[in-house]
């Protein structure tokens, strides 16, 4: 029997432009693994389909059009995608 493992799926970009990432989600967490995502998502529907579904969400705010904000959020983005994967991290994770 397949141990079931916890998955960390981390994207910089709107999950709702990436329909097959969705889908991931709830295929994943139908076959009982843990999922946790880390990105934006700007559907509401989407968010609360996939929170009903059992995915763990860390959401972030779309980035800006201006280059000196972009930078900012990409540079707090890092330091708090490095903080959340130090919280979820175990031996028997997929990043």
């Amino acid at each position: 029997m397949l141990q079931k493992s916890k998955i960390i799926l981390i994207m910089k970009h709107d999950i709702t432009h990436y329909p097959p990432i969705i889908s991931l989600c709830n295929i994943l967490t139908g076959l009982g693994h843990e999922v946790v995502y880390i990105g934006a998502c700007s559907n509401l529907h989407i968010k609360q389909n996939l929170q009903v579904s059992g995915v763990k969400l860390y959401l972030q705010d779309r980035y800006f059009d201006n280059p000196l904000q972009r930078f900012t959020q990409q540079v707090i983005f890092r330091n708090r995608v490095t903080k959340i994967i130090d919280k979820e991290y175990t031996d028997n994770c997929y990043l």
